[in-house]
């Protein structure tokens, strides 16, 4: 099982390095489809969790209005149990 990740964004590390960072991105979607592949999906939900910008004020406002006006199914974490068939 194959997880999609962004093309290489840089980091800085400590005393001026640089590494890698990789973040996954998939959709509920994208992960039914590769469960498909010798998986059974116990559960799969998107959570939505404004806060990540819990470091303003202003910002996690925002993060809970535009939260609310967002599609059933989407969120910021995919969280699920599948089991291998």
């Amino acid at each position: 099982m194959r997880l999609r990740r962004p093309s290489g964004a840089t980091g800085s590390g400590q005393a001026g390095t640089r590494h890698r960072i990789s973040h996954l991105i998939n959709t509920l979607a994208r992960l039914r489809a590769l469960a498909a592949h010798g998986f059974r999906i116990l559960s799969l939900r998107a959570l939505s969790d404004p806060t990540y910008l819990a470091f303003s004020d202003w910002l996690f406002a925002v993060g809970v209005a535009v939260e609310s006006l967002l599609p059933e199914g989407w969120g910021v974490h995919v969280v699920g149990d599948l089991a291998k068939l």
